[in-house]
């Protein structure tokens, strides 16, 4: 029973994971450095699942056992430094040099102690194994731990990535330490452990649904990602809500044919890059989905209008700052369903 559960959520996480992928690959643009990290994050998770589910084949499932799930940390732990510093230091390159050999080493060991029938070089081998992997571990945890609090470190800042990413970081993080957690189960060599894929299997998914749930403005920023001094509040922001609704909104600029970001941060008198780091920050959508939906809204206000009795729907459309009535229908058919004419139909 166990064995049958443990294979419909392998399958079931493969499929999650497949669909988190193109999720990223399409919405997430840029930092590109950040989205490689988790692209190849959820594909390690996809191909140390694939093993679970081949582990009739010892040395197939075991080159993702061994390899796949310390590369997660890696990736992880290097992904939060990276938004913390822009860049990857050459220790960290060097810690995951280290990582990477003493990965390989345990799956060359574990190759052994599966084809030795001696007991006595088994136990030579097996000793290895598991000093080598306490060490992987020591090493891991220290990474982790550092990342942390490199994280804590800068988000005591009043900063304006604060509120939206630092829970989401730590919450992130602490799925790898989740993942060690299956260790407790015991692992052989020769039966599989359905309850430890399980355990996995809920880690794994832990992470998926955080790189789904991410803060929106990582999906595309214009600038280098910090979360130090360079971005606090104090010297960033020249703009507030208010008075980004009061030209948008009360203006009325979403009427503009030429709307754009660079448009109206020239308009509001700021940098573009200070606009459009205000603009992600307080949005979850794009600035197209914004200014279409205003004149969706307002295209449904002003055909109500007596004044515009009489009109097309592709003169009001223009009125609503559409070029067309073709460029309407999209919008129209996503913020409200149907379509204008049928609304006009039904509406009297």
């Amino acid at each position: 029973m166990i064995a049958t559960v443990a294979t419909y959520l392998n399958y079931f996480l493969i499929l999650f994971s497949l669909i988190v992928l193109v999720e990223v690959l399409v919405i997430f643009k840029r930092p590109f450095i950040l989205k490689i990290h988790l692209v190849l994050l959820i594909i390690c998770i996809i191909l140390s699942t694939v093993g679970y589910l081949i582990i009739s084949d010892p040395k197939y499932s075991l080159f993702y056992f061994d390899s796949a799930k310390p590369i997660m940390g890696i990736l992880t732990i290097n992904f939060f430094l990276i938004l913390c510093d822009h860049s990857l230091k050459r220790k960290v390159i060097l810690f995951e040099v280290i990582m990477l050999i003493l990965t390989y080493t345990l799956f060359f060991i574990r190759l052994r102690i599966i084809s030795t029938s001696n007991s006595l070089v088994y136990g030579v081998f097996n000793t290895q194994f598991q000093i080598i992997a306490t060490i992987t571990r020591v090493i891991f945890t220290a990474f982790l731990v550092f990342t942390v609090f490199r994280i804590l470190k800068k988000y005591n800042e009043e900063n304006i990535y604060f509120k939206k990413i630092k829970n989401w970081s730590i919450f992130f993080m602490a799925c790898i330490p989740l993942a060690w957690g299956a260790n407790l189960f015991k692992l052989s060599l020769l039966v599989i452990n359905y309850e430890r894929q399980i355990f996995l299997f809920f880690a794994f998914l832990l992470v998926n649904i955080f790189i789904l749930y991410r803060p929106k403005f990582l999906n595309n920023f214009t600038l280098d990602i910090t979360l130090g001094n360079a971005f606090n509040k104090s010297n960033l922001f020249e703009i507030t809500i208010e008075d980004f609704d009061k030209i948008f909104y009360e203006g009325y600029y979403y009427l503009n044919k030429d709307a754009s970001m660079d448009n109206l941060a020239k308009q509001l008198n700021i940098p573009f890059e200070t606009f459009h780091n205000f603009f992600y920050i307080n949005y979850d959508i794009s600035f197209v989905e914004i200014v279409n939906k205003a004149r969706v809204a307002y295209f449904l206000k002003i055909i109500k209008d007596e004044k515009y009795k009489g009109f097309t729907i592709d003169a009001i459309a223009q009125e609503a700052g559409f070029s067309s009535r073709h460029h309407l229908y999209p919008p129209f058919k996503k913020y409200h369903g149907g379509t204008p004419s049928a609304y006009i139909k039904k509406n009297g």
